[in-house]
């Protein structure tokens, strides 16, 4: 009989998440920086986990929590000037973190370009590109601070998760 996997899941940060992505943080520096950085550098950076205000920045960002059977196990911040924060790793190195851990783990995992994104997902959910982007549009209608071209993709790249 087969094993039942973890059920992965994304949600939206909430205010009693700092402590335990703050820990999160600081463990992604200790087990997986060490061969780049030093060990000032790595302690330097896990010291912005101990700011008291890493839950206003987290806050102000669009802050995910990548979950397993509804536990945070990671998070993606996205700020509005265009870069990505992800806790205590940039681009490449976290994605590459996050498949290994879920593959390990049992948890499918998809990657998808930006560029191909709404394509893929005008397939995928059934719907005309055209009718996604509006209601990716919509859905950003009453946020603080902008709803920018990579809080859309976010969202439509946890639709397309979240309805397979």
């Amino acid at each position: 009989m087969g094993q039942t996997l973890p059920k992965p899941g994304l949600r939206p940060f909430l205010p009693d998440d700092v402590p335990l992505l703050a820990a999160i943080f600081t463990a992604s520096i200790e087990q997986l920086t060490g061969d780049d950085y030093s060990a000032a550098q790595q302690q330097a950076w896990m010291e912005a986990a101990e700011d008291e205000e890493l839950g206003k920045r987290l806050a102000a960002d669009l802050t995910l929590i990548a979950t397993l059977e509804g536990s945070p196990v990671g998070f993606a911040s996205l700020r509005g000037n265009d870069h990505i924060r992800i806790h205590a790793m940039e681009g490449q190195l976290f994605r590459e973190v996050l498949i290994a851990g879920a593959e390990r783990s049992g948890v499918h995992c998809s990657v998808w370009r930006e560029r191909d994104l709404y394509a893929l997902a005008a397939k995928q959910l059934q719907i005309a590109e055209a009718v996604l982007r509006k209601r990716l549009t919509a859905l950003g209608d009453n946020t603080d601070g902008g709803w920018r071209a990579e809080h859309k993709a976010a969202a439509l790249a946890a639709w397309m998760v979240l309805s397979s």
